[in-house]
């Protein structure tokens, strides 16, 4: 969420909205928090897509060694910790798409004062 924290701290500070009317900072917010919900679901879409395709070598290695277990052994043994780390990152970043949209949520539809408070908490905690 580095990418997410790094936003919200940039903008803890400004003034977002003024007497019910947007401002340039709060618009620039939002459009700053949808990128990086896009950028997120794009790595997530291609994270999943390199997990089917390891499950594909794999089902293929196992194929072709099916009489050779010490060689089937191996081929888990080397990309497990690939498939580990890929679900963790596809987690992260599932999660911070998911808290940049609910932020853009609260940002929208509060008050000047509460919204401020919400971006600089969130700042804070992330």
């Amino acid at each position: 969420m580095k990418s997410l924290k790094q936003t919200l701290s940039k903008y803890a500070k400004t003034t977002l909205v003024l007497g019910g009317e947007s401002t340039p900072q709060l618009e620039q917010l939002k459009s700053d928090l949808n990128m990086i919900s896009k950028k997120n679901k794009a790595k997530v879409v291609i994270r999943i897509i390199i997990l089917g395709v390891i499950f594909v070598v794999w089902a293929g290695l196992v194929w072709i060694w099916r009489n050779d277990a010490a060689k089937i052994s191996l081929v888990f043994g080397a990309s497990g910790v690939t498939v580990s780390w890929l679900f963790q990152k596809i987690v992260e970043l599932w999660e911070e798409k998911t808290a940049s949209e609910i932020t853009v949520t609260l940002v929208v539809s509060m008050r000047s004062d509460e919204s401020q408070s919400v971006i600089q908490v969130l700042a804070s905690k992330l």
